[in-house]
Parts: structure tokens; sequence; C-alpha cells
């Protein structure tokens, strides 16, 4: 289908961040347009019971999150907004009926009501042919962002495996009305539930924006006697993957709800390791969790065992509301950890691997964020790399980093914790909670102008482990990193020209402004790691090295350049630890005019900064001019 929507909507600057349940991350990178209204407080009625049957509201979208509207609409301008009810989900509910229909209205911008009234419901099983079922509905209600249920006069019956859309259409009554209210949700690979469509030469053109907006907030009341009932899947669980023994340690889980009724109890068990499975009922408060709505509990477990090797923990939900789960697929969920003696582990450096691009509008916040922990972290501890997406300082080598991404800008922490990095109080909570864990592994790196070669840099990583492990390779694999400062200066696409908001003095400065790059992540040797890297077999604290040189362009200064290494889990695919050297020292350099008056200062050869250097080998910089010295 044509795209006919490619800028229709905003996002209200300054986002919060969410902490989303597993599998629903929130979008923040859509592109600014028009103007937006957040809902606060919006809650979908829940289902009503009887009886004789029950009637459920079935909706694919989260709770309305925003209201947005259409650029440069025009008064009496046709729209629709409809969602699929998938062929998987008709066969769930097959033999019940659909009875109703459910939206939420917007609001108007200017008058702050929404003043949409007429409505045309309708359903079809293609969207692109006319609707076998149309129905007036006039809304009555007034105010903004009221939840609707419109009555059909005619039930449909829902068939197994036959897939129909529901929807509406409506014209609009300004160019100010916010009329698509969605959840605002990242709905991963499901793009079921957000058609937008536009009437053009009297034919509606439709057109798919979930991977912009999320969902839309529609749905339809199900009623039936054969309705799924008594079902919760385990939609997520985790834990602290690192404990000590004998002390408690945090897990979490999600639930989803996927029976009609509310759930208000659970029947749950829990086992770590080989401890005797624990077994309790757990109880919502309120009216419980309604259908396809998240919950999420959070616990302490202990095990009391040290041990090299993962222990499993292992959740499953047993009953609902007191009778048997009849969930079969998802009603229960593995995790494992590793148990350490009290005390002992290394400590960990986190790397935050930042997802940008000189087109993105709302990158500058990243930015400033980045900059802040250069100069918040000059030694490591939190290590910036900037990988950009699609444009002229676009990395090959990056290309599998670039992919985690769910939009730009975006970022991840050892590739374990995806946070915002247009909030800097959100990246660095989220390192002191990785920080915290303590380290299997240990790394240390130095990296130097390889010998008898230009373009190259040398580097050398030493690593140790807190056990003993003979699959230590199966487990771990080191990865090398280029990133390179000073790079540009490129025009920066900035949303931020003008707002009401502060981002570090980019809400100042021109929509489009020359900017120099730091950080920019210029070669990865690979993403999951070099096959061979840590030896097959290792002793608890004994040190292994690995080397290799790797290459350069000749128009790169290796004054601008950083080395890092990673230390990978390859069985989670996470940063175990990783090191930095944030100069790479050059031999026999000559000082030019401009150096000799710049102070000097000395840095180790793990490139950390040294105020007062006794004897030894050191890293001597010069204004732009790096020697290795010898002082004694």
């Amino acid at each position: 289908m044509k795209k006919l929507f490619a800028s229709f909507l905003a996002v209200a600057l300054g986002l919060t961040a969410f902490a989303a349940v597993p599998g629903k991350s929130y979008i923040k990178n859509a592109p600014l347009g028009f103007t937006t209204e957040t809902i606060e407080g919006a809650t979908t009625p829940a289902s009503s019971l009887s009886r004789a049957s029950i009637s459920m509201n079935y909706s694919p979208a989260a709770e309305p999150y925003q209201a947005m509207g259409f650029q440069n609409a025009a008064v009496g301008a046709e729209y629709a907004q409809a969602f699929e009810f998938t062929g998987d989900v008709a066969t769930q509910f097959a033999g019940n009926e659909i009875t109703a229909f459910t939206f939420w209205t917007g609001t108007n911008n200017t008058s702050g009501q929404n003043q949409i009234k007429n409505y045309t419901i309708f359903l079809t099983y293609d969207l692109e042919e006319e609707p076998f079922y149309t129905q007036a509905y006039t809304v009555t209600q007034s105010g903004k962002f009221t939840f609707n249920t419109v009555n059909l006069d005619k039930p449909v019956k829902i068939e197994a495996g036959k897939p129909l859309y529901m929807g509406m259409r409506y014209a609009l009554t300004s160019p100010n009305d916010l009329s698509i209210v969605v959840d605002y949700v990242n709905h991963g690979n499901d793009y079921s539930g957000c058609w937008i469509g536009m009437v053009s030469g009297g034919k509606l053109m439709w057109d798919n924006l979930a991977d912009q907006v999320g969902f839309l907030c529609l749905g339809c009341v199900i009623t039936g006697d054969q309705l799924p009932n008594n079902k919760v899947a385990v939609a997520g669980l985790s834990a602290q993957p690192v404990v000590e023994a004998g002390k408690p340690f945090a897990f979490e889980v999600a639930l989803l709800n996927r029976g009609a009724e509310n759930v208000k109890t659970l029947g749950i068990k829990l086992s770590v390791g080989d401890n005797e499975p624990q077994e309790e009922t757990f109880t919502f408060n309120g009216t419980g969790v309604p259908y396809n709505q998240y919950a999420q509990l959070n616990g302490e477990l202990q095990y009391d065992v040290a041990s090299a090797n993962p222990v499993p923990v292992t959740f499953e939900i047993t009953k609902v509301n007191g009778a048997a789960n009849t969930e079969t697929e998802y009603a229960s969920a593995s995790t494992s950890i590793i148990c350490i003696t009290p005390g002992t582990g290394y400590e960990k450096q986190v790397v935050i691997e930042e997802m940008t691009g000189t087109w993105c509008g709302y990158c500058p916040a990243g930015i400033v964020t980045m900059e802040a922990i250069r100069e918040d972290f000059p030694n490591g501890g939190l290590i910036p790399v900037c990988v950009h997406v699609d444009d002229e300082m676009t990395a090959t080598s990056w290309v599998n980093v670039a992919a985690m991404a769910n939009g730009v800008p975006s970022a991840y922490l050892n590739r374990q914790m995806e946070v915002y990095p247009g909030d800097y109080s959100e990246v660095l909570a989220g390192y002191e909670a990785l920080k915290a864990i303590p380290a299997l592994g240990k790394v240390e790196l130095t990296a130097e102008p390889a010998e008898g070669a230009t373009n190259k840099i040398h580097v050398k990583a030493t690593t140790s482990f807190l056990f003993d492990m003979a699959d230590a390779s199966d487990r771990y694999r080191l990865s090398f990193a280029l990133t390179r400062d000073n790079v540009g200066p490129y025009k920066q696409t900035n949303y931020y020209a003008g707002q009401n908001v502060s981002v570090g003095g980019w809400e100042k400065k021109p929509s489009s402004v020359e900017t120099t790059y730091n950080d920019v992540a210029l070669t990865l040797t690979t993403f999951a790691g070099i096959a061979g890297s840590i030896p097959a077999s290792v002793t608890g604290g004994t040190e292994y090295t690995y080397e290799r040189d790797l290459q350069i362009s000749s128009t790169v200064s290796i004054n601008d350049v950083h080395a890092i290494v990673y230390l990978l889990d390859t069985k989670t695919g996470v940063i175990e630890n990783a090191a930095v050297v944030k100069t790479i020292a050059g031999v026999d350099e000559v000082l030019s005019d401009s150096d000799l008056n710049a102070p000097v200062e000395y840095f180790n050869l793990q490139g950390v900064k040294v105020q007062n250097p006794e004897n030894g080998l050191y890293i001597r910089r010069q204004g732009k001019t790096v020697t290795k010295v010898y002082l004694n």
C-alpha cells in the first residue's frame, strides 16, 4: 500500500522514561510535526460478567497514552481508523460473537474538547473492499478522551481462522482535531493494531503506522459461552544474573491474562536449583487483571551453594482464580543465575552503545548525555560508543549493534539494559544497577601503534576469571572496538530549536547545526566475539592474554582514537566486562611549534591519567603530540 502519512504526527518533547514489561518497549523516535496531547489517568472499563454468558472487552492496544492529529488537514477531510482481528485471535474466540465496537475520542488542540460527533462504524474482511457491516454512531458524551461502546445492531459471529477488520470513519471539524488516540507502545513485529486511512478520490487509502505510534485504542466487546478462561501466560522472567551464596536476590515475572475474566488470584510454583519448589497463592488488589493486560510480580529468592555452573530458576502458574491454569504453552518460564562466594567477583565496567544519526532531530538529547559521560567518566567506568545509523559516519562493522535499536536515539548498557540516551539520570541509574552486579571475569587492555606497520594499532587483552572452567571458550569471547573523536563537522538536525525545553543549549541553536562528533564507532572486530580469543579451559584467578592488530585509515589521526575490549558472554550476548584505552601512544613524535607551549599530561599504558608519575613507562601528551617516555 502507498505510504500516505510519512510525517503526519508529532511527539511531545521531554518524554519521560518508562520501565516496560518484557516485549513492551516505548517508542521515542517518531518525527516532529503537529501537536499532540498526553492522556493521563485513562483506564478502559473492565469486562462485564453474567451467569448466562461472558462479555469481555478486547483490544490489541495497551492503555491510551496520547492523542494525535493530521498535518495540514482540511475541515471536512475524511479519515478512518481500524485494527485487525487476526486469524489467530479469531480461532481463539471462535463460536462467540462480536457485540460492540469500542473506541476513545480525542480532543481539539484549540478548544480542548472533542468536536467530532458523527462516526460510521464498519467491519470488513478486506480493507480494500467495501465493508460487509456499517452502522452510524453519534457521540453523546461531552469532553475529551471518553471511552465509547457502540452496541452492534446485529452481532457478528466469529469464525475460526478468518480475520476481519473493525474500525470507524469520520470527517474532521477543524485542522486542530486530534482524533487519533494511541498507546504509543512498540508491539514488536505485530502490526495488526494501527491501520489509518484517508479518503482520496472517493476511495479509502490505507497505511500502517504501528512502528511509529504503537496501536490505536480501538477494540470490541466479545460475548458468548465459549470464551477462554482461567488462562494466564508467563510473558517474561528475569533474575539478578550473579548472586551471592546465602543472600537474597531479586526476581521479576511479567504475566499476561489471556482469559476473559479478571484475574484475582494466582497459584504459583517457584524453584531454584535443587531446592524444594515453593508453592503459594498470590492475590491481586482491586478488581484484578483484565483480559490482555500485563501484571508484574516482584520477589526475592535465595540459593546457598556457590558454583561456576548456571543454577536454573523456574516460575510456573498452576492455578487462576482457584481453578487449574488452562494456558498450556506459556504456563512457565525459566532463567538461570550464577552463585558466587560472598565478597568475590570483579568490578564491572559498563559500555553504553548509543544509536544516533545526523538526520535524527531528537538525537541532540543523546549528544548531550554522551558528552556528559565523557566529562564525568574520563578514565572509564562508563564507556561511550556512538553508533551512527544511515549517515556519513555509519560503519558497516557495527550493523548488528545498530539492529538492536527500537528507534533512534536509543542505547544499550552492556547489551543488557535498554535506556533512553536523552535522559542522563536514567542512564546513570542503569549504570549503577549493572555496576552493582559482580562480574565473573576481568579484562585489561593495552593499545599502541603496531611495530613496523603504518595505520595499525596493536591491542593486547589480559583476562582472568573467578572460577575454573573446562568450557571457557564456549562461554566467553573477546571483541575489540575503536572509536574516534573530532569527526566532522556535519550538519545535525535539531528538533529542539526554539522549544521551551532545556537540552544542553540545543534549544537555543538552529534546526540544523554544524557539529563535530566524539566517540564515533569506527571499527568492531565482530559482534559475537572472536572465536578462540579465550582458552578452551581456564583456571580461576590465572591471567590469559590475547593480542592482534587493528587497521585504521590513513586519514584517521591515531591521537583521536580510543581502543575498547569487550568480554562477551556467548550464552546471553551481554558484555560481561570491558576496558578502554583513551590514549594510544605514538613513539618519537616531533613537537610542533603550537605544541611547545601546551601543558604536559601523563597517562599509564591503560590510558588512565596520572597526576604525579613516578618511575616507570608512561604516555606523555603535549598538545596534539603523544610520545612514550620512561621516567626515573
